[in-house]
C-alpha cells in the first residue's frame, strides 16, 4: 500500500514538473517572439515595419501611395518628381488598407492627394495575410479586427468567418491566437529561422525600405500575396464596404483620390480576361461617378510584357522603374492636378 502511495506521489511529481517546464518553454518562447521578431520572421516583417513606422511618424511626404502587393512592387518613390511614400502593403486589400488610410488622417499635416490601387482580386478575396502579415507583424490589432468581425456579421458576409489561415484556423479561435501572438503562430519561422539567424538580413531589409522611402524591389514570395491570375471579379460585401468607406472618408476631408491601374502581365492576360476586367472597371468607374474627388488615372488597365514580372504578378525592378517613370508624368504637386477633359484623365501607361 506504501509503495502504491509513494508511486501515486512520484507519478504527480513528474506530472507537477513537466506542466511547470511546460509553461516555462511557452513563457519563454512567447517572450522571445514578442521582443525579437526581427532575429526569426520572414523578409517581408522588416518591410512591412519600415512602412509602419513610416505611417505612424505620419511621414509620407506630399503623395502616399496606399495599395494590394501589385502597387507595393510598382513605386519607387525615388523616382517620382515630388516627396512621396509606398505605403501600399504586400498582401493588402481595401479592408487592411481602410485602417492605415484612416491613421493617415490622423495626421497634423494630412496629405492634400492620395494615390489607391487595389487590382480585381484584391476585391474577391480576403487574404489570409490580415492574419499572418497584418496581425502576426503587429501592425493592425483588437480594435481593428474587432470593427472587420463587426462589419462581416453586419454586411453577412460569411466568406470572413470561413477563411483559413496557412496553420488550418479559421473563425474565432483564429482571430484569438493570432491576436494573442499565441507561440504556435510563430513556430515556423521559429524553425526555419533557427530561432535567430535572420536579424542582420532583417536590419538590412528594413533599413533599405526606410530608406527607399517604403519601396522594396520585389523579388517573388515572401510575405506577399500574389494573386493566381486575375481572379473573377466577384467583389466581397465586406470588400466593398471599407473600399467605398476609404473613398467616402478621403472624398469628406476634400483629399483627391488618384486611383491607378498597375499593369498586368501579357503572359496572364487573355480573351477570357477582357470581360472580367470589364465588370472590375465599371465598378471603379461607377465610384469615380459617385464622388466628386475621386479620379482614376487610365481608361484601361495596361498590359505589359512578362519580362517586366517577377512573377507574372509583380513587377520587377526594371517594371517598377518604367511605371515609377509613366505615372510621374500624370500627377502633379498636390496643390494641382493633372487636366481633365470630360473626366478622363490623359495618362497613358502603355508600353512597346
Amino acid at each position: 500500500m506504501a509503495d502504491t502511495k509513494n508511486e501515486t506521489r512520484i507519478g504527480v511529481s513528474y506530472l507537477f514538473l513537466l506542466a511547470t517546464a511546460s509553461i516555462a518553454v511557452f513563457a519563454a518562447v512567447f517572450l522571445y517572439a514578442e521582443e525579437r521578431p526581427m532575429a526569426f520572421l520572414e523578409g517581408g516583417y522588416p518591410v512591412w515595419k519600415a512602412k509602419q513606422e513610416m505611417l505612424n511618424g505620419c511621414d509620407f511626404g506630399e503623395l502616399p501611395f496606399f495599395g494590394d502587393s501589385k502597387l507595393d512592387s510598382a513605386v519607387i518613390p525615388s523616382r517620382l518628381p515630388f516627396p512621396a511614400a509606398n505605403l501600399a502593403f504586400a498582401g493588402a486589400t481595401p479592408l487592411e488598407s481602410y485602417f492605415f488610410v484612416k491613421r493617415s488622417m490622423a495626421c497634423a499635416a494630412r496629405p492634400r492627394q492620395i494615390v489607391l490601387s487595389f487590382g480585381s482580386g484584391a476585391f474577391s478575396v480576403v487574404q489570409t495575410w490580415l492574419w499572418e502579415n497584418a496581425i502576426r507583424y503587429d501592425v493592425l490589432g483588437w480594435n481593428e479586427l474587432l470593427d472587420i468581425r463587426s462589419t462581416a456579421k453586419k454586411v453577412n458576409d460569411e466568406y470572413f468567418f470561413n477563411v483559413k489561415t496557412h496553420d488550418g484556423l479559421s473563425g474565432s479561435l483564429r482571430d484569438f491566437l493570432y491576436l494573442a501572438h499565441f507561440p504556435s503562430v510563430y513556430f515556423n519561422s521559429l524553425v526555419e529561422a533557427r530561432f535567430f539567424q535572420r536579424e542582420e538580413r532583417n536590419m538590412a531589409r528594413f533599413i533599405e525600405a526606410r530608406k527607399a522611402r517604403g519601396y522594396f524591389s520585389y523579388r517573388g514570395g515572401e510575405g506577399a500575396a500574389p494573386f493566381a491570375g486575375e481572379i473573377e471579379f466577384n467583389p466581397l460585401p465586406i470588400q466593398r464596404y471599407y473600399f467605398e468607406k476609404m473613398v467616402e472618408l478621403l472624398d469628406s476631408q476634400n483629399i483627391s483620390i488618384e486611383f491607378a491601374l498597375v499593369p498586368v502581365s501579357s503572359f496572364r492576360y487573355a480573351e477570357k480576361e477582357k470581360e472580367n476586367m470589364g465588370n472590375y472597371l465599371k465598378y471603379i468607374h461607377g465610384i469615380e461617378e459617385k464622388y466628386h474627388n475621386f479620379h482614376v488615372l487610365q481608361t484601361d488597365v495596361p498590359i505589359w510584357p512578362n519580362e517586366m514580372f517577377a512573377d507574372g504578378a509583380h513587377l520587377n525592378a526594371r517594371g517598377a522603374e518604367k511605371y515609377s517613370d509613366l505615372i510621374s508624368r500624370c500627377l502633379k504637386r498636390s496643390t494641382e492636378l493633372v487636366g481633365r477633359i470630360d473626366g478622363i484623365a490623359p495618362c497613358n501607361l502603355a508600353i512597346d
